[in-house]
């Protein structure tokens, strides 16, 4: 398990409903950047955070993701 200190999640890499890996902004410079995984990917940023990233990867309910304009991965009412 890799733990980034000083980063913030953005979203899931998803590809065939599968999670890749994870986009993430390293808060002090703002850049953007992503990390793949060997096994795995563990999200836990807890009841807000988790929520709010899966939304942006495009898991979730349908309609909210098609108002919002994200495209969908995977539905999950």
């Amino acid at each position: 398990v890799t733990v980034l200190r000083g980063k913030q999640a953005t979203r899931v890499l998803m590809r065939d409903n599968v999670a890749l890996g994870m986009e993430w902004k390293d808060n002090r410079s703002a850049s953007v950047h992503t990390t793949y995984a060997k096994r795995g990917v563990i999200l836990s940023a807890g009841t807000l955070r988790s929520p709010e990233i899966l939304l942006r990867s495009g898991i979730g309910p349908r309609d909210a993701l098609i108002d919002a304009g994200i495209e969908l991965q995977i539905e999950s009412p």
